[in-house]
């Protein structure tokens, strides 16, 4: 459910659509950037994208083997290629006689509501199959295509003329009901061109070169209102099919190798005012309330699969709101069925890995997911059977990570079938130190955004002092110009002033070892700074050479 992703010594330092011309269809300030890769990089970058290593044929009886090889798919001069060979290559589902590559974003990029494009020259030839098009990720509504597949764009290789944009839905298969258009008239593998689909929650439009061409707007799927099953997230692929089903094997005619090449994916999606962010404390528990969620209606602060609010209470939305009998009273969200989600608009003071709770009652049991940004946070949370609708359990999940900043939680029914009261977040203690290096999460998050972020005995930054001394001295382990430093200024009758950057999370000393009498004097103890800083004149100073050396540890 998604709306439109220690050591001890110094410290690490923290450590749009943009519119040309005709390629957009509506308003550019209707639309936000939030996903894009311009392969501009020399290799493809596998944080994005994922190879299927397969042989299957995708159900339709195609006949490559896709790769994760160089040589089916990578990066020239600012492209990515996907590239189909004839030869005959054997791997673990068998022996095929033409390979290719098939790329998606599942758990990389998901999505649900956007515009998704795509600058690409497609290929051509009797058997070749090139396509742009979308899966759903967590197949709310079960196996294809009872779970939907979004076709931005398809091209059946002995008619370059002809592109499709298509749905499919209905029940498992074999059940499958399509619905989509086409262009004709032009030669769609002569150049780049830009295929794109907008999808709203009620509405898909198809454009090619930003005209548009084709819109759908009435669907169904077996056991679920519309607009199901497009309301769940889906991702992106890409992939050049040899064979199948539709185009037919390829004949003498077809020329190898086939390049698809594509200059850019990028994903844009409506940036609706969802109104306040509600702070998520750092130091004490917060609790949201269920019916609490975002502003903005239907597709982006919410959907419920049935029309109207069924317990007629606290808010005029389609969503179902009901008065509570669990303690504390107040109201809880009810009638939850599967693909049903809600938003909420949060601003996380702390990083840091979160405990959760969850607030649910359930005749039968059921489960749901909190997710951030097409990302799952919890995984699937089983509600158990508490034996009636208002009879009311905790559901606990603890090591939940949670960036800093303003962000949208949502919380994604996965089955239907239970209550949900409210939500709530257990920040981390100050010195939880999840990866047992010795230095907290907090500071590793603060320095490197993550709690992993460093080992101990390591010196990130090679300047001769390792984390775990970066740590206590609280400078930053990734700038080698980033060190403790102090500053001495004898003034007049031998009068020493010395200062240095602290921390009030610090405990410092300060001593003087004079050369002449090899003694150590010390001038400051335990110390617990009060301001950003230290200082202390040594009056009078001793005669002859000498230094001075802090020393930096953590409170007992």
């Amino acid at each position: 459910m998604n709306l439109p992703w220690s050591s001890h010594g110094r410290c690490m330092a923290l450590t749009f659509l943009v519119c040309l011309g005709a390629v957009c269809s509506a308003p550019a300030q209707e639309w936000e950037l939030v996903w894009a890769d311009e392969f501009d990089g020399p290799d493809i970058d596998l944080s994005k994208w994922e190879h299927e290593v397969n042989a299957w044929g995708g159900g339709n009886n195609e006949l490559q083997y896709y790769t994760d090889r160089p040589v089916n798919s990578f990066i020239e001069d600012g492209k990515l290629v996907i590239q189909a060979l004839q030869e005959t290559f054997t791997g673990p589902e068998g022996t095929r006689n033409y390979t290719s590559a098939r790329l998606r974003t599942r758990h990389q990029g998901d999505w649900l509501y956007g515009r998704f494009e795509a600058s690409i020259k497609l290929p051509s030839g009797q058997g070749i199959w090139p396509a742009f098009w979308m899966l759903p990720t967590d197949r709310v509504y079960g196996g294809w295509a009872g779970s939907g597949e979004i076709d931005i764009v398809e091209l059946i290789g002995s008619q370059p003329w002809r592109i499709h944009g298509t749905l499919h839905y209905g029940g498992r298969f074999p059940q499958n009901t399509s619905s989509g258009g086409a262009r004709s008239g032009i030669d769609f593998p002569a150049a780049f061109r830009v295929y794109a689909i907008e999808w709203d929650p009620f509405q898909f439009r198809w454009y090619v070169d930003g005209q548009l061409y084709h819109i759908e707007n009435d669907w169904w799927s077996s056991g679920a209102r519309f607009p199901a099953p497009f309301n769940q997230r889906f991702h992106l692929l890409l992939n050049l099919a040899v064979g199948g089903n539709w185009p037919g094997p390829p004949d003498e005619t077809t020329i190898f190798p086939q390049r698809m090449e594509v200059e850019y994916v990028r994903v844009y999606q409506r940036m609706p005012d969802l109104g306040p962010f509600v702070p998520i404390s750092g130091t004490e528990p917060t609790v949201i309330q269920a019916e609490d969620y975002g502003e903005g209606g239907l597709g982006y602060a919410y959907f419920d699969n049935d029309p109207g609010n069924a317990g007629g209470a606290y808010r005029s939305d389609d969503v179902d709101i009901e008065v509570t009998s669990d303690v504390g009273g107040g109201y809880n969200v009810g009638w939850i069925e599967a693909g049903e989600w809600l938003a909420y608009p949060v601003n996380v003071e702390a990083a840091g890995f979160h405990t959760l709770v969850f607030r649910t009652a359930s005749q039968d049991g059921s489960s749901f997911l909190l997710s951030k940004g097409g990302e799952s946070l919890t995984g699937p949370m089983p509600v158990p059977e508490t034996g009636g609708w208002q009879s009311w359990t905790s559901v606990t999940r603890s090591n939940v990570f949670l960036a800093a900043g303003e962000q949208v939680l949502t919380f994604h029914a996965l089955e239907g079938g239970f209550n949900f009261n409210w939500m709530q977040f257990i920040p981390p203690p100050p010195d939880l130190d999840t990866d047992g290096d010795g230095i907290p999460d907090a500071w590793e998050i603060l320095y490197t955004g993550s709690p992993t972020g460093l080992v101990a005995h390591l010196d990130s930054d090679g300047d001769g002092f390792t984390n775990y001394e970066e740590y206590i001295a609280d400078t930053d382990p990734t700038d080698p110009e980033s060190r403790l430093t102090m500053t001495s200024v004898e003034v007049e009758d031998g009068m020493v002033f010395t200062a240095w950057p602290a921390s009030t999370a610090r405990v410092y000393r300060l001593r003087r070892y004079a050369l002449e009498s090899g003694v150590w004097t010390d001038l400051l103890t335990d110390i617990v700074p009060t301001d950003i800083f230290l200082s202390v004149t040594n009056a009078p100073a001793e005669a002859g050479m000498g230094f001075y050396q802090i020393r930096v540890s953590l409170p007992e």
